[in-house]
Order: structure tokens, then C-alpha cells, then sequence
């Protein structure tokens, strides 16, 4: 295309070496599938060539793709039937080719069943945020002043049970709930915002759902109780911790789950 850069991953940029091995395969195989009849073919492979050179890949790599597609070496993606054949998948951030050597060789000694995903990481993800601070709630509107057709406006659970400043667009977050009855907690996780989870454990006490840790505590220590449409349950909001990663976020909310003992929470 005319408006191609014509830059693609640098050999010496900072992702696992099979990751570069197979940018190179693919220029190569698709050149190989898309292209018309064998001029075609040549011409796009030395392009392909000229373009790998520029960003630093050794002709070795070059050849040694090139040979692959020209020969159907490819690896294809084959449908496992069999579940004792699936592996567990292990995401481990990328640092250096040298320990991912490392990894594989004890993988292979001491046989185990793990497939191993790098996530490279950059120099901008790791350093800059998209903002300097949260932004503030928009939904945080004055609950007392009804709508035209008379129904109250939709305002956020968690600023309205005492939650800080702008924590209800906190996301991956482990939270604490007390309630505003009888002051018993509940400890959870959430990947979706903090105001989007409250709202959920709000309508499952305001409804008394079976089977829901809100509403089985409401069925059961409250159940005269009755919250009006735009009431909140709780009595405070409180952001724990927060962790993008999902096995480390439940492991930090089993840890307090253990720690404080809810009485709220059905598997405490």
C-alpha cells in the first residue's frame, strides 16, 4: 500500500525470538497465498527481503522463513478432542531471550503440562497512565428531584453509601461493603468499574434475590425490610486494593476474606 511504513517489529526490540520468527513467516506465507503466479511471488518476496533487512532481522531468519513457506512447513492450528492433552496456560510478562530459555528447559526436565505466553510490555505502559487522576462520577446527581415522568434519577450506589472521591470508576478493585442495617461486611472483586458492581449488589438486596450474598443476607436478618427504588444498602464503600490481574486479584480477595471473616459473603 502506498501509505505502508514499511516498519514491523525490529529484531533487537525487546519480545520473545519466536515472536520475530514467526513476523517474518507470515510476511512470507501471505505473499505466498495471495499473490497471482510466480513473478508476482518473487517480486513480493524480495520486497518482503528488503523490508526485514531494514529492521534489523539476519538473512539466516530471512532464509530460514523463507524456506518454511516455500516448503509447507508451516505449523498449523490443530483441534485437540482429547482434554488430557490440554495444557494450563501460564501469562508471564518477557524479559530477556536468555531466561526464556531458561524456563523452557526446566519446563522440559521437570515435565510439566504448562504452555507459556509472554506479555511484552513497553517503555509507555509502564511509565505513563492515560490520566493523572480518576475522573469524577457522573452519575453522582441529586436523587430527590424526580424525572418529568415522576420516576427518580439514576444516581451512583457507591458515592451514595461513602465511597471516595471518583473510587466508583475504579476497576479490578477488591472492595469491602458493610451494610447499612446491621454494619455486617462482605469482601469482592470486580474487573468492571466498582459503581457497575455496587449497582448489582444494591438491586440484589432491594429484591431479596435467592442465591446472591446481598440478597440472602436481606432474606434473612432483614427481611421487613424495604429499600424504595434510589435507596442504597449500604453503609460504606471501600477499595481494598487494586490488581489488573485476575489470579492475583482473587488470591488478594481470599486473603481477606480470610483476614476480616464477612459474615456476608456465602463461603466465608
Amino acid at each position: 500500500k502506498p501509505c505502508h511504513s514499511g516498519l514491523i517489529v525490529d529484531y533487537n526490540s525487546s519480545v520473545p525470538h519466536q515472536q520475530k520468527v514467526a513476523v517474518a513467516s507470515s510476511q512470507f506465507l501471505r505473499a505466498n497465498r495471495l499473490s497471482s503466479d510466480a513473478n508476482c511471488c518473487r517480486r513480493s518476496e524480495a520486497k518482503i527481503t528488503t523490508q526485514l533487512l531494514l529492521n534489523n532481522y539476519p538473512p539466516p531468519i530471512i532464509e530460514a522463513a523463507k524456506y518454511r513457506t516455500q516448503n509447507n512447513l508451516t505449523k498449523t492450528t490443530r483441534k485437540r478432542s482429547d482434554p488430557s492433552t490440554y495444557r494450563t496456560t501460564l501469562k508471564i510478562p518477557f524479559k530477556t531471550d536468555a531466561l526464556h530459555t531458561k524456563i523452557q528447559r526446566l519446563i522440559k526436565k521437570y515435565k510439566f503440562n504448562v504452555q507459556i505466553i509472554y506479555k511484552s510490555q513497553n517503555l509507555k505502559s509502564q511509565l505513563c497512565r492515560s490520566a493523572l487522576s480518576r475522573p469524577p462520577c457522573r452519575k453522582f446527581v441529586d436523587i430527590t428531584k424526580p424525572r418529568k415522568r415522576g420516576r427518580p434519577k439514576a444516581a451512583c450506589v457507591a458515592c451514595m453509601s461513602g465511597a471516595r472521591p471518583s473510587a466508583c470508576v475504579a476497576r479490578n478493585a477488591v472492595y469491602l461493603l458493610s451494610c447499612k442495617e446491621c454494619k455486617e461486611c462482605y469482601v469482592g472483586e470486580t474487573s468492571r468499574s466498582l459503581a457497575t458492581r455496587t449497582t448489582e449488589h444494591n438491586n440484589d438486596a432491594r429484591n431479596k434475590v435467592a442465591g446472591s450474598p446481598w440478597g440472602e443476607h436481606y432474606r434473612r436478618r432483614h427481611q421487613s425490610c424495604v429499600l424504595p427504588l434510589g435507596a442504597t444498602a449500604f453503609g460504606g464503600v471501600q477499595v481494598l486494593t487494586t490488581e489488573p490481574d485476575r489470579a492475583r486479584r482473587r488470591i488478594r480477595e481470599a486473603l481477606e476474606i480470610r483476614e476480616r471473616r464477612p459474615s456476608v459473603n456465602m463461603n466465608a
